[in-house]
């Protein structure tokens, strides 16, 4: 079973959504390539995920059956790099570093960003922060405090595993409640490390939403997916009668005799398929095309299965509207409190509409 994920990376116009508990590195060759690791049960699972020409190609690693045993890709943002986002805020990601997923919300922030030299950064967003001045632990020094207009930090120094370690807590402003970067390095390494950590900490911005793919709505479309199973049973039956095996239950074998009657009902179910696919699309387009945008409100989410299910409405010409989509877990739907939508309504039929925009706005 797989983890809540609390983190994606985006940039590219892409989104990568990975399994958790995952490691995500960048590499030099190909540019702007990142590898992603899913440590499942039994296995890692990997890939390296590509972007090209506003898409992408994909690299399965040897344990790994399809990309979707490790990630999700879905629309993202027009950037030329990577960056990390949650459903709070978003930040550059240092290249030397890997995001590594934890166990948030037991761990201070949602994903750890492990350096080379076992140097770590991780962001924390609490209900309160105490002054900088109060963030000394048994067994530290300070060295540094530091107060400016931007941020307040404070260095300092401490022993691990009889080795000198520095530690860095940077506070910087956000819209509702300040924010906490803090650094751990070695020594030896720790003026980079503290460099990697004010790039993040001076990155930081606030998470303003998902932009929701027509193809993927109409990709989930019910009578496609409701229509899917029993056309390729059919097709299999086809196949096998053809090829002589034969199909049966109980005792009883059905042979190539009732190849033309399986292979009628596998051409009648793709002729209704391919139709209802054609009229879905066609209004899909129409409505992209020609609908109009109304902003929504976001009702109760919940996750099962990796998937979180949100809920919201909608009014047009004073009647109001509920629907549901469902996409991969980012977040929990506990910290998903609050947030608006905009559909692509139908105007002459007002209760078809698709999810344009996801605004995970707080309250």
């Amino acid at each position: 079973m797989t983890q809540h994920v609390y983190a994606r990376v985006a940039g590219f116009q892409l989104a990568v959504i990975p399994l958790a508990p995952f490691r995500i590195r960048r590499t030099t060759e190909p540019a702007n390539a990142i590898d992603v690791e899913y440590h499942a049960p039994d296995e890692v699972r990997s890939a390296r995920l590509i972007p090209e020409d506003a898409g992408y190609r994909s690299q399965l690693g040897e344990f790994t059956a399809s990309l979707n045993d490790v990630l999700d890709v879905a629309p993202g943002p027009d950037l030329d790099e990577w960056r990390i986002e949650t459903f709070i805020f978003t930040c550059c990601w240092p290249s030397d570093y890997t995001l590594c997923s934890n166990n948030f919300p037991a761990a201070p922030g949602p994903f750890d960003l492990v350096g080379p030299h076992h140097e770590m950064i991780t962001i924390q967003h609490p209900k309160t922060i105490p002054d900088i001045e109060q963030m000394c632990a048994p067994g530290q020094t300070v060295l540094h405090v530091q107060r400016t207009p931007e941020s307040d930090w404070i260095d300092l120094a401490y022993e691990y595993e009889g080795a000198a370690w520095w530690q860095r807590h940077e506070v910087v402003p956000f819209p509702d409640r300040p924010i906490a970067v803090t650094m751990q390095a070695p020594l030896e390494v720790a003026s980079d490390a503290i460099a990697a950590a004010q790039l993040v900490a001076h990155s930081l911005a606030p998470f303003t939403g998902i932009q929701v793919s027509p193809v993927r709505s109409f990709l989930r479309d019910f009578p496609l997916a409701f229509l899917m199973p029993p056309l390729l049973f059919a097709w299999a039956g086809t196949i096998a009668m053809a090829a002589g095996l034969g199909i049966g239950r109980r005792g009883r074998s059905y042979g190539p005799e009732l190849l033309p009657v399986v292979a009628g009902i596998a051409c009648l179910l793709t002729i209704i398929l391919v139709a209802v696919a054609v009229m879905r699309y066609r209004r899909f387009k129409s409505i992209a095309e020609s609908g109009t945008e109304i902003e929504g409100e976001i009702g109760p989410t919940h996750s099962q299965s990796g998937l979180m299910t949100i809920n919201y409405s909608y009014e047009h010409e004073g009647k109001q509207y509920e629907k549901s989509y469902r996409l991969p877990s980012l977040f929990t739907p506990s910290e998903f409190e609050s947030g608006k939508v905009v559909v692509v309504v139908d105007s002459k039929k007002p209760s078809r509409a698709f999810l344009r925009d996801l605004l995970c706005t707080k309250r």
